[in-house]
């Protein structure tokens, strides 16, 4: 059986898109090879790079849904109060997966992970390269035909990484 998805084409039914990937049913999502987390964080960090409050709103809900998509974004809208992260152009590289322990329950994925995010800021006249770890849980599912991190707990997050991945 194969559906249609707005925007995304026909797929095999039981497989969910994400944001430059093929389809994927939970069985791949969950292989330990999988890029289905990386991609998700990547989203999340990209879209930490908008400025403008429905551009960032816009940019996280092509990668998370319900409570997840709600902390997020007021994560990240507290984080800019005050216009302290306005002036400075960000911009996310990379995110690796260290680790990233994945349970299937049904179509709903929980992963138990740590990932390092490698990006930029730039300030006036220099930019920073930049990298931190993170733990945290996730749990992802399908919603409206494409996988989207729907819950998210940062256990960890150590900051004091710079540089290129060794």
């Amino acid at each position: 059986v194969i559906t249609a998805v707005a925007g995304l084409g026909r797929m095999p039914a039981g497989a969910y898109a994400a944001p430059g990937l093929p389809p994927m049913t939970p069985e791949a999502a969950a292989a330990p090879d999988g890029r289905l987390v990386p991609t998700l964080l990547f989203g999340v960090y990209a879209a930490f790079a908008e400025t403008e409050e429905d551009a960032l709103h816009a940019g996280l809900a092509q990668v998370a849904d319900g409570p997840a998509l709600e902390a997020l974004y007021l994560e990240r809208m507290g984080a800019m109060a005050g216009g302290g992260l306005a002036d400075e152009a960000q911009q996310v590289h990379d995110v690796w997966m260290v680790r990233a322990d994945t349970r299937r329950d049904g179509d709903t994925l929980r992963v138990e992970a740590v990932w390092d995010v490698i990006g930029s800021l730039a300030h006036e006249d220099h930019v920073h390269t930049l990298g931190s770890r993170y733990r945290g849980a996730l749990t992802i599912a399908p919603r409206e035909g494409a996988w989207k991190i729907t819950a998210f707990a940062l256990a960890d997050a150590d900051r004091a990484r710079a540089g290129p991945r060794a």
